[in-house]
């Protein structure tokens, strides 16, 4: 017995958990003080990386499973289980190898957030006030605003591959008991 869990399509895992936390993100966006700012970026960029991440195990999902029906399992391309990405950069040029809805406007979004943040991770603790200052006013304000593009891009794009790609039964397979 297997104790790998099934990949589930385009759902989140501890979903509640995620909403939580992006709605804590956008309350502390709204107070004033560093730490609030700095906390509030600190999950927007976590939400940055955990999406983007997301995209790409399902489009790799998506693409093995395509393959694999197409052929009918004689030939398909299978990148599920590639070498584990170790950054956000690494996650975000490996989401430029496939073709999906508004990807450039995707990637363009992941790839800002990403500099935004080495930036700021970078040169946190060596940046003299006035560098500090400009971090709070550009970077962390971006990361914020953009984060919130690419939630809102992502949404867009899954409930349009739910349509496409896992039609739900009609109400007549509903009412003969047929599953698809």
């Amino acid at each position: 017995m297997s104790t790998e869990k099934k990949f589930v399509p385009l759902s989140h895992e501890y979903l509640e958990l995620k909403n939580g936390l992006i709605n804590y993100a956008r309350e502390l966006k709204k107070k004033t003080g560093f730490e609030n700012q700095l906390a509030s970026t600190f999950i927007y960029v976590s939400f940055a990386e955990y999406i983007a991440s997301n995209l790409l195990e399902n489009l790799r999902h998506f693409v093995h499973t395509g393959s694999y029906n197409q052929f009918a399992g004689i030939l398909f391309i299978d990148e599920r289980n590639c070498e584990k990405i170790k950054t956000f950069g690494q996650t975000i040029g490996n989401l430029g190898k496939f073709n999906f809805p508004d990807k450039q406007g995707i990637i363009h979004l992941l790839s800002d957030i990403n500099q935004a943040r080495n930036r700021v991770y970078h040169n946190f603790v060596s940046s003299d006030s006035k560098k500090m200052e400009e971090i709070m006013t550009n970077d962390i304000v971006s990361m914020q605003e953009k984060t919130e593009e690419v939630l809102a891009k992502i949404n867009v794009i899954y409930i349009g591959l739910q349509k496409l790609l896992m039609p739900q039964p009609t109400q007549e397979q509903d009412n003969n008991g047929d599953t698809p």
